[in-house]
């Protein structure tokens, strides 16, 4: 199913991480708000990740309220994509190519 590629996507987030942190360095986490709470939401979500596939199920009621509050978390990341389509230039959609593409599509 899709546990496969779950995995492959969080091992892309892991070494996404891992270059942007080896970029910023000792301010990857310490700095303006506007740019360090992107990649603390990016933090959360990638150990949510890798919690979510190491930790076995657990039965103890506040472990698991634990990881649902967790799993709500990665809701988050619509908030992140919100923001990074905020942020980049779609220009290119004003152009007769994608605009005929988008027609014969629709």
């Amino acid at each position: 199913g899709f546990g496969f590629i779950d995995r492959c996507c969080l091992l892309f987030y892991i070494v996404e991480l891992t270059l942007r942190a080896s970029f910023w360095q000792c301010k990857f986490l310490i700095g303006p708000l506007s740019v360090v709470s992107w990649h603390w939401l990016d933090t959360l979500l990638v150990v949510d990740g890798i919690l979510f596939y190491t930790l076995p199920t657990c039965t103890a009621t506040t472990f698991t309220n634990y990881l649902r509050i967790l799993r709500l978390v990665r809701y988050l990341r619509i908030i992140k994509l919100v923001h990074v389509l905020l942020q980049s230039n779609l220009s290119w959609t004003e152009g007769e190519q994608f605009q005929s593409i988008i027609m014969a599509i629709i």
